[in-house]
């Protein structure tokens, strides 16, 4: 069971990482804010009948990628998007730096949409979202080593495409 203040300290310590979870695989601001609300409103009304083992926010990560899934799935939409936009800056100097940061972060996304759906949401997950091994492992129901196979297969695979665009 969630108490009314352990649910107002969950929702306010990490809705910002869940927010950017489901905004990853919607690639739309309003709908993402919209997943989330739904599963925090879930979370709210099974707090007092359901007892959640393990950690909740696992648990919610995993409402919010069904939940996508779901709406994707529904609206027939493509889950790749581009890399969001980077403030403007001031001077023609940062203007050159911002374009080759903007660039840069591009390519890395590219890359890792390349990936198979499992090792790019794992990678995601660890380190867009600082979830641990042990979190991502519980929410997506697989064993701790066969996550952290997953992610150093993900890492390889990242480094390696992007050493090769950075070379060329």
């Amino acid at each position: 069971m969630l108490s009314e203040h352990t649910y107002r300290m969950f929702v306010r310590e990490h809705s910002d990482s869940l927010f950017r979870y489901a905004y990853f695989f919607l690639k739309n601001q309003m709908d993402a804010e919209d997943v989330l609300q739904e599963c925090l409103l879930k979370l709210w009304d099974i707090r007092k009948t359901t007892t959640l083992r393990g950690n909740p926010r696992a648990f919610v990560f995993r409402m919010i990628k069904n939940k996508c899934i779901d709406r994707l799935r529904k609206e027939k939409r493509n889950p790749i998007g581009t890399a969001e936009e980077l403030p403007e800056t001031a001077s023609a100097a940062q203007a050159l730096s911002t374009l080759e940061v903007k660039e840069s972060k591009g390519q890395l996304m590219h890359i890792i949409q390349q990936l198979p759906e499992l090792q790019r949401e794992i990678l995601i997950l660890r380190n867009m979202e600082g979830c641990s091994i042990e979190e991502i492992a519980e929410s997506l129901d697989m064993k701790i080593n066969t996550v952290e196979v997953y992610l150093s297969r993900a890492r390889k695979k990242v480094r390696a495409a992007y050493t090769k665009i950075e070379k060329s």
